[in-house]
Parts: C-alpha cells; sequence; structure tokens
C-alpha cells in the first residue's frame, strides 16, 4: 500500500520513470534468499560437518524450500480454478446437464484434488464435491438410459 501511494505521488509531480520503477519494483538482492548448502557451511567453518549437523542441515533446507513453495503459491494466481470448474461442471450436471457435464466435472474435480493434495492448493472441497456430483450425475445418466432401453424392448 506504502509503494502504492509513494508511486501516485510520484506520477502526480512529475518524477521520472526511473524512480518509480526503483519504488515499484524491490531490489534483486532483496528477493532473492541465500540458501543454506552442506558444502557452503563446511567452507565457512572450515570443517567437515559431524553426523547431526548434517542432519540438522538438511532438515533446514528442506523447511527453506518448503516455505518458499509455499510463499510462492500464496501469491495471485495460484488457485485452483480446476476444482472450481468442476463443481461448476457438476452441480449443473445433477440439473440436467447429465453425461456431457458429468464427464468434465468427473476429469476436472480429479485433477483439482490433485493439485489440493500435491502441491497445497485451495478448494479440495470443491474438487471432492464436483467429483461426486460428476460420478453421481454419470451414473443417473446411466441408469436412465439403460431403463428406457429395457422399457422400449419389452414395450414393443
Amino acid at each position: 500500500m506504502t509503494r502504492f501511494l509513494m508511486l501516485s505521488l510520484l506520477v502526480v509531480s512529475g518524477f521520472t520513470t526511473n524512480l518509480t520503477a526503483a519504488i515499484v519494483a524491490p531490489p534483486a538482492a532483496a528477493a532473492q534468499e541465500t540458501i543454506i548448502t552442506r558444502a557452503s557451511l563446511e567452507a565457512e567453518l572450515g570443517r567437515k560437518l559431524t553426523f547431526r549437523e548434517r542432519i540438522a542441515v538438511k532438515t533446514m533446507a528442506r523447511k527453506q524450500k518448503r516455505e518458499t513453495r509455499k510463499a510462492r503459491r500464496s501469491g495471485y494466481g495460484y488457485g485452483n480454478g480446476l476444482a472450481i470448474a468442476g463443481f461448476v461442471c457438476g452441480v449443473l450436471s445433477l440439473l440436467g446437464g447429465g453425461f456431457i457435464l458429468g464427464v468434465p466435472a468427473i476429469v476436472l474435480s480429479a485433477i483439482g484434488l490433485r493439485k489440493a493434495n500435491r502441491e497445497g492448493r485451495p478448494h479440495r472441497g470443491l474438487a471432492i464435491a464436483g467429483l461426486v456430483c460428476g460420478i453421481i450425475s454419470v451414473a443417473l445418466t446411466i441408469l436412465v438410459v439403460a431403463l428406457l432401453i429395457t422399457a422400449f424392448s419389452f414395450g414393443s
């Protein structure tokens, strides 16, 4: 918010674009994080790490990777649109879309559920609901078609 206010003040007062770019884009050194590695620690200490220290370094590196992945995912554009689309298709298939919307609901919800489980994306519940609605819709459609075929074959 403060960057936006400073940028708007600079634009209104007529400063150059170099100053506005410096405020909007953070410096490259601040954006990069240093990742702790075994080799860098051994070089810094001047000795080999003990077994416990190596395990601690591995644990810290895993935690650091997990946190950076989580921070990247929490930004804009890291939702789970496939889960939402699968849910919408599933509900519409129950309301009359039948087999035509049931199959895409199953496919989209399965992909959205996989992304939610593996990558920690949001809307896991919507993906499950879309999957269930799609399966029920496809099953009901197959059942209705089978009943209609049976009724027409025995009726004549």
